[in-house]
C-alpha cells in the first residue's frame, strides 16, 4: 500500500472514531465496504455525526502539542478544529512552533473538537490520554480565549516480517493484511484493513502503524470461474457487447476479484487462480498444473488458520515489530460441486463462497469481517452449476457472495480427501419486518408520519456484521405502517433513527425492546414491531469532584452502561453497533458532563482516569461495575449525579 493511501486510511479511521466519540463500538462494521457509513446514533452528548467545521467568530484556542510518551513538545504540527482535513499541510491551518505551541483564532462559540496531525505520528485530538482514547471537546464562548490546551500525539510504528514455505524458501507476492483488533469476545471489533506484499525475499513491511493491537494474516482465496462466463465477461467489458450485460452485472455485484489471464490455470471447463483481496496470490512452486492444485491456506499470526486462534500483535508508540513471520504449509485440495437454484429453477451466475464457520456465539460477539477470509469462491454457470477448485480438507459454510445479500443461502459442508459432489444450494428470499409507528409524549397534538416526508426508520443493524452495508430504512405509510427491505438471517437491533425532533423510545416486539436487545431473523417474515417515538428524551447530567491526584477532570473517562451487566453479556452486547444503553465520554474542564437519549432503565456510571480505560469487553465492564454508581433514568426526567473519581487499578481491586 502506498504512503498516500495509508495516510487516507488513517484519516478515515480517525473520522470514524470522531463520529463514534462518546459511544465506543458505535462504528458500523458495514462501513468497511462503505467508508463513512453511520448506523444512526449521535455522540454521547446527543449530537449526530462529526462536528461541523467551526464558523468564523471572536473566540480563540491555544495550547501545546506534546509527545504522548515523553511529554516533549512536537513542532511543525498541523492543528485544526472540526473536520480533519487531508494533505500534508491543510491550507490556512495553524502549525505548531518549535515549542509545540499553537493558536487558533476567529472561532465561533460552541463545542469544538481540536485535532493535530504530523509526519510520523498518529492523528491526535484534544482529550485523548492514551492511544485510541475517545476525543474530547472544548467549550468556547463568544469572545473567550481558552489557553493551555494540551494535545498528546503518539508516534507511528511498523510491522515487518518474512513469509517462507515449509522448506524455508521465501514466498514472494503474498498479501499481508493487518486490522486493528479492539478487544476479544464481547465488544471486540476489527478496523479497516491495511495490506502489504512480500518481496522476492519473502519480506514485507507495513509502515505508519498507529499504536494498537492488530490481527495479522497472510491471505489466500481459491477462485474458480466457468471459462465461458469469464470469456463473456471479458468480451462484454472490452467490446461493450450487449449480450453479456447480465454476466457483467452479476460479477460486479458479487464483488469477487476477477483474475487476469496470466494468473489463471485451465482446469476442464473452468479457470482457476489463487487470489488475495487486491490481486493474485502465490501458489506453491515446483508442482505441475493439474486438476487437483495444491495451495497455501490463509494463515494468521502466530501460524494458525482461524481468527479465533489468532493472537493480537501489539504495536507500542514508535515501535517496529520485527518478529511477525509466517511459515506456510502446502496443502492438497479437492473439488466441491453442485447446483444452485432459486424459486424459478436454476440460478445462473450466482456467486458463492466457502468459509470457516467461526461466526462467534452471542456471548462472544467479535467483529469478524468474513468478506476477506474466504477459503474459496466461485460463480455458477448459465445452468446454475458450480465448482469450487482448490479446497483443502476442513469444515465449511457455503454461502452466497457478497455476504449480506438476498436472496441468500447457507449450507454446511465437510470436506475430506475426496471430491464433494451433487451439493444442492437453494436460494431463499430475504426476511422482512412489518410494523407500525406510534407517538407518545407531552405535546398536545400528536404528529402523524405525513409530517416527516422522506423519513427513514426501521433500519436494522446486524450484531455479527458482514462487512457490507445493510439496507436503508423505510418511510412509513400515512397510517404509520411500514415494511422493511429484505434481510438475510441473523441477530439484529433496530437502530435509533429520529423523526424530526422525536426520538425513539422503544422498538417492541413480543414484549422485548429490540432497539436494546437483539431479535433473531431466521426463516419467515416478522410482524408486530411497534416503534414508539417520544418528544421527552432521557437526560443524565453530572458533576465530578476534583481528582485526588490533582489531575484534570477533562482527562477522565465517564462510562455509563446497563446495571445488569451479566444479562447484557449474555445477549452479546455491546457490539460494533450504536448503543442506546452505553456511552463513554470525557467531561468538560469544570468536571460537568451530559448524556442525552439513553433508553430508560437502570444503569451504572463511573468516572476514572482515561489512562486506565480499555476496550469495553466483558472483563473490563466487570472491573468498572465494581466501583460504579447505580442510577435510574426515566423518560423526560433529567437525572443529576455527583461522582467521585475512582481508580480502576486501585479501588476496583480493593473491592
Amino acid at each position: 500500500m502506498s504512503l498516500r493511501v495509508w495516510r487516507r486510511a488513517l484519516v478515515l479511521s480517525v473520522l470514524l472514531l470522531c463520529q463514534a466519540a462518546a459511544r465506543p463500538g458505535a462504528d458500523d462494521g458495514q462501513a468497511a465496504a462503505r467508508p463513512g457509513a453511520d448506523d444512526g446514533q449521535g455522540s454521547g452528548a446527543g449530537q449526530r455525526g462529526a462536528p461541523p467545521r467551526a464558523r468564523a467568530g471572536t473566540g480563540s484556542l491555544s495550547g501545546q502539542i506534546v509527545d504522548g510518551v515523553s511529554g516533549r513538545p512536537v513542532a511543525g504540527v498541523t492543528v485544526g478544529v472540526g473536520a480533519i482535513l487531508d494533505g500534508p499541510r491543510a491550507a490556512g491551518l495553524p502549525v505548531s512552533d518549535q515549542s509545540g505551541h499553537f493558536e487558533i483564532s476567529a472561532l465561533a462559540a460552541g463545542q469544538h473538537m481540536v485535532w493535530a496531525r504530523a509526519e510520523g505520528y498518529a492523528i491526535g485530538t484534544y482529550g485523548q490520554v492514551r492511544p485510541g482514547d475517545v476525543p474530547g471537546r472544548v467549550a468556547l464562548r463568544d469572545g473567550a480565549r481558552v489557553a493551555d490546551l494540551r494535545i498528546r500525539m503518539w508516534k507511528l510504528g511498523a510491522i515487518t516480517g518474512r513469509v517462507i514455505d515449509e522448506a524455508g524458501a521465501p514466498v514472494a507476492g503474498a498479501t499481508i493484511e493487518i486490522r486493528t483488533r479492539a478487544g476479544r469476545g464481547l465488544g471486540g471489533r476489527f478496523g479497516l484493513p491495511v495490506r502489504a506484499t512480500t518481496d522476492r525475499n519473502g519480506r514485507y513491511v507495513v509502515r505508519e502503524v498507529r499504536p494498537a493491537d492488530y490481527l495479522v494474516g497472510v491471505l489466500f482465496t481459491s477462485t474458480s470461474l466457468p471459462a465461458a462466463v469469464l470469456d463473456t465477461y471479458r468480451g462484454a467489458v472490452s467490446e461493450g457487447l450487449a449480450d453479456g450485460a447480465s454476466v457483467v452485472a452479476a460479477l460486479r455485484a458479487s464483488r469477487l476479484w476477477i483474475p487476469g489471464e496470466s494468473a489463471t490455470t485451465r482446469i476442464g471447463s473452468d479457470v482457476f487462480a489463487v487470489v488475495a483481496p487486491e490481486g493474485p496470490a502465490p501458489r506453491p512452486s515446483g508442482q505441475a498444473a493439474d486438476d487437483r492444485p495444491r495451495v497455501y491456506r490463509t494463515t494468521f499470526h502466530p501460524g494458525v488458520s482461524t481468527v479465533a486462534e489468532a493472537r493480537p500483535v501489539r504495536v507500542l508508540p514508535g515501535e517496529t515489530r520485527f518478529d511477525v513471520d509466517f511459515q506456510l504449509a502446502t496443502l492438497p485440495t479437492v473439488r466441491v460441486s453442485g447446483v444452485v437454484s432459486g424459486s424459478d429453477g436454476p440460478a445462473p451466475y450466482t456467486a458463492l463462497r466457502l468459509l470457516t464457520p467461526e461466526e462467534p456465539p452471542a456471548e462472544a460477539n467479535e467483529f469478524i469481517s468474513l468478506a476477506s477470509f474466504e477459503t474459496a469462491v466461485t460463480v455458477a454457470d448459465a445452468r446454475g452449476a458450480f465448482t469450487f477448485h482448490g479446497v483443502p480438507a476442513g469444515r465449511y459454510v457455503l454461502t452466497t457472495a457478497p455476504p449480506g445479500r438476498t436472496p441468500w443461502a447457507r449450507t454446511e459442508i465437510v470436506v475430506g480427501e475426496s471430491d464433494v459432489q451433487d451439493v444442492t444450494v437453494q436460494l431463499r428470499q430475504g426476511i422482512r419486518v412489518h410494523g407500525r409507528v406510534e407517538f407518545a409524549g407531552t405535546s398536545r397534538q400528536r404528529p402523524t408520519t405525513a409530517l416527516f416526508p422522506g423519513a427513514s426508520i426501521a433500519r436494522l443493524g446486524q450484531l455479527v456484521p458482514t462487512g457490507y452495508a445493510t439496507p436503508d430504512g423505510v418511510a412509513p405509510e400515512a397510517d404509520g405502517a411500514f415494511t422493511t427491505p429484505p434481510y438475510p438471517p441473523g441477530r439484529y437491533l433496530v437502530l435509533d433513527q429520529r423523526l424530526g425532533p422525536w426520538m425513539l423510545r422503544s422498538a417492541m416486539l413480543d414484549g422485548r425492546d429490540v432497539s436494546v436487545l437483539p431479535m433473531e431473523l431466521s426463516d419467515d417474515d416478522v410482524t408486530g414491531l411497534v416503534l414508539t417515538y417520544t418528544d421527552q428524551p432521557t437526560y443524565l447530567r453530572g458533576t465530578i469532584a476534583p481528582r485526588p491526584d490533582g489531575g484534570l477532570r477533562s482527562e477522565l473517562d465517564v462510562m455509563v452502561f446497563p446495571a445488569d451487566v451479566a444479562a447484557w453479556v449474555r445477549e452479546g452486547l455491546p457490539s460494533h453497533l450504536p448503543s442506546r444503553q452505553m456511552r463513554t465520554l470525557h467531561p468538560d474542564e469544570d468536571g460537568t458532563f451530559q448524556v442525552v437519549g439513553l433508553a430508560p432503565g437502570n444503569y451504572l456510571v463511573a468516572a476514572f482516569p482515561a489512562g486506565e480505560g480499555g476496550d469495553p469487553d466483558a472483563d473490563f465492564l466487570d472491573l468498572v461495575a465494581r466501583v460504579a454508581t447505580p442510577i435510574s433514568l426515566a423518560e423526560g426526567a433529567p437525572r443529576v449525579v455527583e461522582l467521585m473519581p475512582v481508580s480502576l487499578r486501585r479501588d476496583a481491586i480493593r473491592r
